[in-house]
């Protein structure tokens, strides 16, 4: 794409909503790495099992992309249920069966668990779908909302904009106005002080999991029907964007893994597409990296880590 104001906005509007996409993953990363101190690497991949999932449900369910937007809405939303319920189920038992019974082991023995269960999780992935990619039809509207230099921002942009800005407001909200959340920042703070006060911390890291992987199921089907085709082979990818975007955003912040996604998004998109300025989409896993690795050597805590919190 030759460099102009237009294919500037244009990559621009691109990176924004794949940044959204990134940032509904970094957000259960955080929420599950401040439930154990640990990165939940397999968390990409129960992002990237409610995407197939998604794909085949609303497969079956006969959706169908010549009709309207709101004739497919409550198949739609069935299916989000359905995709969160399963997805927030999976994430649970990880926590049960893979992380529990390592609650006061090294912090070593846990991460090679957790990358244990990433590969168990990509063989299922690949034995379920054939390694064949799941596609799906157009089912959110294409026209556009408003334009900038001649470039149109879509509602399919807008709904992935404005459903990760609504999962960012709920689960600020849940984190720091219910008695849920209360619970939750209490056994990150003080596991030992919250038992005392009658949280039942094991519980608590169940429940936060189980949120973790709902909010993933919910982004699986949003990352589904907007690119409407879905292979397992991104799932690795995915995972290593999100984390990189929890890590430069601060890990323990859920606005800084937002921002972390955001950044990400829009360097990957000029990376990929602005003219002869850009190295290609062959360098953008570099170009990224590379952004982390100087972002980090300047700020090591992120860019909003200052200190340990959720929120």
């Amino acid at each position: 794409m030759a460099a102009s104001p237009s294919a500037f906005t244009f990559l621009l509007f691109v990176g924004i909503t794949n940044g959204a996409i990134y940032a509904l993953i970094a957000l259960g990363f955080t929420l599950s790495y401040s439930s154990i101190g640990l990165i939940n690497l397999p968390h990409g991949y129960v992002f990237m099992t409610g995407a197939v999932l998604s794909g085949h449900l609303l497969g079956t369910a006969g959706v169908d992309e010549s009709s309207s937007f709101g004739r497919n809405l409550p198949a739609m939303l069935i299916v989000l249920l359905i995709v969160m319920s399963a997805c927030g189920l999976l994430s649970a038992i990880i926590e049960l069966v893979a992380y529990r019974p390592l609650s006061n082991a090294p912090r070593l023995a846990r991460l090679v668990t957790s990358i244990g269960v990433l590969f168990i999780l990509n063989n299922i992935i690949i034995v379920w779908t054939g390694s064949k990619p799941v596609a799906l039809p157009e089912l959110l509207p294409k026209g556009d909302v408003f334009s900038v230099m001649g470039v149109g921002y879509t509602w399919d942009k807008l709904i992935v904009l404005l459903s990760m800005a609504l999962v960012l407001a709920s689960l600020y909200f849940t984190l720091r106005r219910t008695r849920f959340g209360a619970s939750i920042r209490a056994a990150i703070q003080d596991s030992v002080g919250a038992q005392l006060v009658g949280v039942n911390v094991a519980r608590t890291v169940t429940l936060a999991f189980f949120l973790a992987g709902a909010l993933a199921g919910a982004g699986g089907e949003l990352y589904a029907l907007y690119f409407t085709n879905v292979s397992w082979d991104q799932a690795l990818r995915l995972t290593l964007i999100a984390f990189t975007a929890v890590v430069l955003g601060g890990i323990e912040s859920l606005i800084g893994a937002v921002i972390g996604a955001m950044i990400i998004g829009i360097t990957e998109s000029f990376v990929n597409g602005f003219g002869w300025y850009s190295p290609g989409s062959d360098w953008t896993e570099s170009v990224v990296l590379s952004v982390l690795i100087i972002l980090l050597v300047l700020r090591p805590q992120g860019l909003l880590g200052e200190e340990p919190r959720l929120g």
